[in-house]
């Protein structure tokens, strides 16, 4: 998915939809307000009629709105004025929920300008950029195949031309989060004949080869067992697939600044007690890579 910032007028952004946040109340901000009264009161017809609450995460799709260029308005309750993290998190997966797997392929959304308490310029458009990337993800393992229904372009509306610098690197790094969310979740919902140990270490080698900030060291069983690694290898001497460690360094950070280590388990299928879970949750211990 392409998700930018730009600072633009929402009434006359083309899109198949417009995504925008409505109050409880009733009592709307300028530019809600101006849809409003462009698309003859669909939205205070759409709170007063009960097809939408305004309460946060509620929505309702309206087609073919008058008085917009954008195909359809896609309304998203946000509560009252003041939003904390958990209420806009809510919001913006609400209104990627509903606007995927339909046949919108390009959207829109003021929603990056709605205040959060205690967060910085940018914020929002870093959590709006992830969430829709994120909602964007479905499993096919051939990467030529591609969804009927998947959103190919999001923009994100600026109010405040000041405030655009800080949304477009807000975009960048939210649409890197949820890139990176969603190859982890192909890798764990790859089948555990297809990612093995070797599958899982070329991968991770491609990402040393891809980001110069990433380096990439994988060791062979044989380099293992010379470190007395013989816990480790006891795990994988039920399987004839061998066995691989995995260390990546990302040196982003300055220099002054102390290393953080994160230890996975990175086991591609785990065999253990397998006498004990239910049939029907087997083939979820391939997820155990994931933890």
């Amino acid at each position: 998915m392409e998700i930018s910032a730009r600072h633009a007028d929402p009434l006359n952004h083309k899109s198949d939809c417009l995504i925008v946040g409505v109050k409880e109340s009733g009592k709307q901000d300028k530019s809600v307000a101006a849809i409003d009264k462009a698309t003859g009161g669909a939205i205070t017809r759409g709170l007063s009629e009960g097809d939408l609450s305004g309460k946060v995460a509620s929505s309702l799709m309206l087609h073919e709105p008058k008085g917009l260029a954008a195909r359809r308005l896609l309304l998203i309750g946000i509560g009252s004025d003041e939003l904390n993290v958990e209420q806009f998190l809510k919001i913006g997966l609400a209104a990627a929920k509903a606007s995927a797997g339909k046949a919108i392929k390009t959207a829109a959304s003021t929603l990056g300008g709605l205040p959060v308490t205690g967060q910085t310029p940018g914020w929002a458009a870093t959590q709006l950029s992830r969430l829709f990337t994120e909602a964007s993800y479905s499993f096919r393992k051939g990467d030529g195949e591609t969804p009927k229904n998947q959103m190919k372009k999001l923009v994100l509306l600026s109010a405040d031309r000041k405030l655009l610098k800080a949304d477009k690197a807000g975009v960048e790094t939210g649409s890197a989060i949820g890139a990176g969310v969603n190859r982890c979740r192909y890798l764990g919902d790859l089948p555990a004949n297809t990612c093995t140990p070797s599958y899982l270490a070329t991968q991770a080698r491609a990402l040393g080869r891809k980001h110069e900030m990433i380096s990439t060291r994988v060791l062979s069983e044989k380099q293992m067992r010379e470190l007395g690694m013989g816990a480790l290898l006891s795990v994988t001497a039920g399987t004839q697939q061998p066995a691989h460690l995995i260390a990546m360094e990302y040196k982003g950070a300055p220099k002054t600044s102390k290393p953080v280590v994160l230890v996975g388990k990175g086991v591609t299928f785990d065999s253990g007690g397998i006498s004990l879970k239910p049939g029907a949750k087997m083939d979820e211990m391939k997820y155990d890579m994931c933890g």
